[in-house]
């Protein structure tokens, strides 16, 4: 009777180690990336409120006219769209990893978000 040695098993695990590693580090840049964009993006506008001024705005005029309000939504909106990059990135590394299961369901995820954020724009 031949026993299965605890050695066969190593250079498996250490593959799935190193997958796991590669897409903790492939997240936590994407999110670096997004959130320091984003802040750029939000600090700028605030720049530009406050160097241009807001004695000009009128109570009743839209967010879309001011340009420091338009700088600061994008900056929002790149915050927003994070854990949407955050998916992207996921469901890239399962479809490479030939991982059928979680790469349908991060794909069923970004699909659902995508018809929200259409939804919300509505």
């Amino acid at each position: 009777m031949i026993a299965s040695s605890p050695t066969n098993n190593i250079p498996s695990q250490q593959n799935q180690k190193q997958s796991t590693e590669n897409l903790n580090r492939l997240l936590s840049i994407g999110l670096l990336v997004c959130v320091s964009f984003s802040l750029c993006l939000v600090t700028a506008g605030f720049i530009l409120l406050c160097t241009t001024g807001n004695g000009n705005i009128q109570p009743l005029v839209r967010l879309n006219q001011i340009p420091s309000a338009i700088t600061i939504n994008w900056g929002i909106l790149a915050l927003i769209l994070t854990p949407a990059i955050q998916i992207i990135i996921a469901s890239a590394k399962f479809f490479l990893d030939k991982d059928k299961v979680f790469a349908s369901v991060s794909l069923s995820i970004l699909i659902f978000l995508g018809i929200c954020f259409v939804l919300a724009l509505i």
